[in-house]
């Protein structure tokens, strides 16, 4: 997350974050987040930011999006008898569609 300042960019990376959050709250098939500190170290083990005292930013890492399918129960084909207009469809949209 870019930004003229430390503060912005934390500002942005937890909003991006949070956004992950919410969706998650209403159910939606997003990616699982999980927040973390991490401490950026160069290949000799120095601090990679050592033009101030703050070593560790803010990150989050999201869950890859085979396993977002596989939790959410999202079919890379549609059940037989229904049409669509893409290449895939979740469970949830293909009972939608057979109701009518």
């Amino acid at each position: 997350m870019g930004g003229p300042t430390v503060a912005t960019q934390d500002v942005r990376l937890l909003s991006e974050y949070y956004v992950y959050e919410i969706l998650a709250l209403f159910k939606l098939p997003v990616e699982t987040t999980r927040l973390t500190k991490i401490t950026y170290l160069d290949a000799n083990g120095d601090f990679v930011y050592s033009n101030n005292d703050k070593h560790e930013k803010w990150g989050f890492f999201r869950e890859p999006p085979k396993s977002v399918a596989k939790r959410c129960n999202l079919l890379h084909k549609a059940p037989q008898g229904v049409a669509t207009s893409s290449n895939t469809t979740s469970a949830f949209e293909a009972e939608f569609i057979n109701i009518f």
